[in-house]
């Protein structure tokens, strides 16, 4: 029986989440509790040595940050699901990864570290933001070809995949219902609204009520000829990020979740549920791909 390992590269921790949710949903258990050596090789002495890179006393906390852990792991019979958080839509932490991946394919003449039977599987998943669905496949494309400069392929659709260099990569690119930009958030309020309405609505008044934009350069603290001193700051680089869909998530989330993350959020409140995730047409959309994909 051949063993599928696929590697899901999403932006953030929210992505992580939701998609975790999604494959919970359709029969995918949690695989967190296994022992790091008890998960298949190569992705058992690949984790191992992430987590215990060498001269951890020479790195400092943001590069121990881009280390290459899953966030959640999932199986289902033959295959095994590794959720990664990349940190945004940067591209470098996603190429370190391609790259270990074509590594573990072996080359003409080279011993095979590859068990027989298995598969090596990369799914991206990212948001169209404003620049839209196609331009960031454009994006994914030249990253790929970044990695994979001999080989012959093109991306142009959403919602495809093909095998690369023995690698099995798609891409599904989160969009709002009707458009062709979005993030996950357009997907996700939509959803967790639905039959709690009032509570939204409550919510989205307090957001807009209390809202006050000059809260959001930080206040600092500096010495100044000898005393402690808070001020504001004036910079706009020092500006704290303002995303209302984010909030209004975590605003709701506090009725469930005191103290959560938007991350726990999405994870356990029940805003989101089976029956919500089976009969959205955006959901449906992105089950539809995935089940094409494990196929």
């Amino acid at each position: 029986m051949t063993t599928q390992i696929i590697s899901i590269l999403c932006e953030g921790l929210h992505d992580v989440a939701f998609l975790n949710r999604i494959f919970k949903a359709i029969g995918f258990k949690s695989n967190d509790g296994c022992k790091i050596g008890d998960y298949p090789q190569p992705f058992n002495d690949f984790i191992q040595q992430e987590a215990t890179k060498n001269n951890v006393e020479g790195i400092n906390i943001a590069q121990l940050r881009e280390n290459l852990l899953p966030v959640h792991t999932l199986k289902g019979e033959n295959i095994h699901i590794f959720l990664y958080s990349m940190g945004g839509d940067s591209n470098n932490i996603r190429q370190r990864m391609l790259k270990k991946l074509k590594s573990f394919i072996p080359k003409q003449g080279e011993i095979r570290t590859l068990p027989q039977g298995t598969e090596l599987s990369v799914l991206y998943l990212l948001d169209a933001d404003e620049i839209g669905v196609q331009k960031r496949i454009g994006e994914v494309q030249k990253e790929l070809k970044a990695i994979f400069p001999d080989e012959d392929f093109e991306f142009t659709d959403n919602a495809t995949f093909q095998t690369i260099a023995d690698i099995k990569i798609g891409i599904f690119i989160f969009h709002e219902l009707g458009k062709r930009e979005g993030k996950l958030e357009d997907i996700l309020i939509p959803l967790m609204k639905k039959n709690n309405e009032k509570i939204f609505e409550d919510a989205n008044t307090f957001l807009k009520d209390n809202f006050d934009e000059n809260r959001l350069f930080k206040l600092r603290l500096s010495q100044q000829n000898g005393e402690i001193v808070e001020k504001r700051s004036a910079s706009k680089k020092k500006k704290h990020k303002y995303d209302f869909k984010k909030s209004l998530i975590g605003t709701v989330g506090q009725l469930q979740k005191s103290g959560g993350s938007n991350t726990v959020c999405i994870s356990d409140c029940d805003y989101l549920t089976k029956e919500k995730i089976h009969t959205d047409e955006l959901c449906k959309e992105i089950i539809d791909f995935i089940e094409r994909f494990v196929a």
